[in-house]
């Protein structure tokens, strides 16, 4: 448990604590603290983008970045972190009503692809431009 905490005070998000110790966990579990560590998920490594991408985990197996993938867009609540998150919550009635039209497990598939997919999106995912449209709005 004191790695999972490490790793989420380290992150320094705004997700909430407990969707985090279910990722982490999640990862923890299926992966393993010494594979995770080997493919550059550090404590030290969360506290910078530079050192390790999530959604390019270099080092990580194909199997291993399934298991992310399947953690995150499970354990963690992708609609709050985008409309909340990132931005302090919409700006303006339009904005909010952009987000209540956004197709949130369109993105939740989406966000699995990319992280499993070693950070590559495929041309005819569109869900992501629709988030990217009610951000502009904001």
């Amino acid at each position: 448990m004191a790695f999972i905490d490490q790793m989420i005070a380290e992150a320094q998000t705004s997700v909430p604590r407990d969707e985090n110790l279910c990722f982490y966990g999640t990862m923890v579990d299926e992966i393993g603290i010494s594979p995770m560590k080997a493919a550059g998920m550090t404590v030290e490594n969360m506290a910078s983008d530079a050192a390790w991408d999530l959604f390019e985990l270099p080092g990580m197996t194909p199997t291993q970045r399934e298991v992310v993938a399947e953690a995150f867009t499970r354990c963690i609540d992708i609609e709050n972190v985008a409309v909340n998150s990132a931005t302090d919550g919409p700006k303006n009635q339009e904005a909010l009503d952009c987000y209540r039209s956004v197709d949130w497990d369109a993105v939740s598939e989406e966000y699995y692809d990319l992280i499993a997919n070693d950070g590559e999106i495929d041309a005819d995912d569109t869900a992501f431009d629709r988030v990217a449209q009610c951000r502009a709005i904001e």
